[in-house]
């Protein structure tokens, strides 16, 4: 070959790869496929490109397929995250990417606007009963509402079991933490077991299993009209359904209020499964950076390998263990 045709065979090579790939400066990203954009003034009916984004990563998630990338401009997006597929291998993995630099903040929580009944002749004592369509997080073999669901072991100085078991005789059967939570302007509030626990401390809450009613104590008197109040709806939010995808990148969010259960007997247990706010599902080959998790109810992450038993309904067996694990993760 002429050093001419050489030449010109190269530049087509170069022009080819280059139309099968894309790069976003703004995000520091290239990747093999395309860009899905998500903004908080997006819609799901819109295609994803950077002039019309999509609203949530949900559908950005349902849209990419591997070698393409979803990018996510700041703000709140109140969802869980479920990819429902993964990547092909290291070139052609799917991303998940927040703008450097700015906030993009994933809630397992709903703000929450109920009509307030007070409690008593205490007026910074207020009670309400949550809509059961704020709970859309409905794939568990218990309740898709956190609050309806017991925490499987106590808190620290509260023995650290289930209180009510066949022959402890200390046992009492009316003390119970859920996993719900609930958050004014930003401040967890601190669950109480008991009514009268409640009742004698200001920021707190306590839950009527009877009634559904969320009971609040305020640290100020009006503030249930005022304040941001927020609780949680969904038990993880960025997990597929899926056991064992692969070759995903989860970078650069923050994740908070999640009311996943403690993994107490994970192994054996249905209730109680192995489940992160962020989780890989005994998943392969993730690259997990720079993502800020917090205010969860028991768990932040999990990449293992789980168990057979699954809390989600799917009940799929875990993959063989060799199928397991080869993550990246760090500066989480």
């Amino acid at each position: 070959m002429s050093a001419r045709a050489w030449l010109v065979s190269l530049l087509l090579t170069v022009v080819a790869v280059a139309a099968r790939g894309a790069t976003d400066s703004d995000f520091a990203i290239t990747v093999s496929g395309r860009f899905y954009y998500v903004a908080t003034t997006g819609a799901d009916t819109n295609p994803g490109t950077l002039a019309s984004p999509l609203r949530t990563i949900a559908k950005g998630a349902e849209l990419a397929q591997p070698g393409d990338a979803v990018l996510v401009y700041g703000g709140t997006y109140r969802e869980r995250v479920s990819p429902p597929r993964g990547g092909t291998d290291a070139i052609n993995p799917i991303i998940y990417k927040a703008q450097p630099g700015q906030n993009v903040i994933i809630k397992g929580s709903e703000a929450w606007r109920p009509t307030w009944t007070q409690s008593g002749s205490a007026a910074d004592i207020q009670f309400a009963v949550p809509d059961d369509a704020l709970f859309t997080d409905d794939v568990y073999v218990t309740n898709k509402n956190p609050f309806k669901v017991a925490v499987a072991s106590t808190p620290y100085a509260r023995e650290g079991k289930p209180e009510f078991t066949a022959g402890n005789s200390a046992a009492d059967a009316n003390m119970v933490y859920t996993l719900g939570q609930v958050f004014v302007d930003g401040a967890m509030y601190v669950q109480k077991p008991y009514q009268s626990e409640m009742a004698a401390s200001t920021g707190t809450w306590w839950y009527d299993a009877g009634t559904g009613r969320i009971y609040v104590h305020f640290n100020s008197i009006g503030l249930q009209n005022t304040a941001l109040i927020e609780i949680t709806t969904r038990r993880r939010i960025f997990a597929p359904h899926t056991r064992g995808l692969g070759y995903i990148h989860v970078l650069g969010f923050v994740m908070e209020h999640c009311g996943n259960q403690f993994p107490r007997h994970f192994w054996d247990n249905t209730d109680t499964a192995q489940a992160g706010t962020l989780g890989t599902r005994a998943g392969h080959h993730w690259t997990i950076r720079g993502n800020l998790v917090r205010h969860a109810n028991s768990i932040g992450m999990d990449f293992g390998g789980e168990s057979n038993v699954d809390n989600e309904r799917t009940n799929q067996s875990r993959p063989a263990s060799t199928l397991i694990g080869y993550h990246v993760i760090d500066g989480n």
